[in-house]
C-alpha cells in the first residue's frame, strides 16, 4: 500500500536524522497525537489546562525520540503510523491522569480523588475500564512482535494450560527446558510491553 511505503520512506528519514524529516513528521502527525490526548481526556471526563495538554504532546515526541528513536526503530508497520502513534499518544495520557489524581467533573457532578483513587464510582468504572483497554491492546500489540515461537509456547501455557511434559511433547522439546523457555519469553514480552 502507498501509504504505508511512504510511513516506512519517512521513518527511515528520521533514523537517518535528516533534520527536515522530523519537522515533516512534526507537522503531518501533531494534529492527530493532539486530537487524541484530547479524546482520551474527554473518554475520562477530565479535563486538561493548557500546560498539562502541551507537556503531555511534548512527551509524546520526546519519547519518540529517546533512546536514539528506540520506539521509531521498533514501529513494524502492522498498522498505520497514525494509529500507532495514537496508541502511544493515549497510553501516555492515561498515564498522566493515573499519575496525577485531580478533580474529575462528571456531567455536573464533580467528584474528587482521594489517596489516588477516584471517589465517584463511574469516574472508576470509566478510568479502569480504559486502563484495562489500553493494557489488553498493549499486550495484543506486544504479543504480535513476539518471536513465533515464543508467542506459540505461551499460548500452549497460559491460554490451553497444558502441563510442561505436553508443552514439550508438543513443541519437540524436552520437558526440563520448558519452564525456564516459558520464562525467557515472558521476559521478552515484558520487555516489548514497556516499550512505548
Amino acid at each position: 500500500m502507498e501509504v504505508y511505503r511512504d510511513e516506512k520512506i519517512l521513518i527511515e528519514r528520521l533514523l537517518s536524522r535528516q533534520r527536515p524529516a522530523w519537522n515533516e513528521f512534526v507537522a503531518r502527525y501533531q494534529k492527530v497525537i493532539c486530537a487524541q490526548i484530547h479524546r482520551t481526556a474527554r473518554r475520562c471526563d477530565r479535563r486538561l489546562n493548557q500546560a498539562d495538554f502541551e507537556d503531555l504532546c511534548a512527551e509524546v515526541f520526546s519519547v519518540l525520540l529517546m533512546n536514539d528513536m528506540a520506539s521509531l526503530r521498533a514501529f513494524r508497520g502492522s498498522s498505520t503510523l497514525s494509529t500507532w502513534l495514537t496508541v502511544i499518544a493515549r497510553r501516555i495520557c492515561l498515564r498522566h491522569i493515573d499519575r496525577q489524581p485531580r478533580e474529575f467533573t462528571n456531567g455536573n457532578v464533580g467528584s474528587s480523588w482521594e489517596n489516588g483513587v477516584p471517589q465517584d464510582a463511574d469516574s472508576i468504572d470509566v478510568l479502569g475500564g480504559l486502563i484495562r483497554d489500553e493494557e489488553s491492546q498493549q499486550l495484543d500489540s506486544s504479543l504480535a512482535r513476539l518471536r513465533e515461537r515464543d508467542r506459540e509456547l505461551l499460548a500452549l501455557y497460559f491460554d490451553e494450560r497444558l502441563s510442561y511434559q505436553e508443552i514439550g511433547q508438543r513443541m519437540g522439546i524436552s520437558m526440563n527446558s520448558v519452564g525456564p523457555k516459558i520464562q525467557r519469553a515472558q521476559q521478552r514480552l515484558r520487555k516489548l510491553m514497556n516499550q512505548p
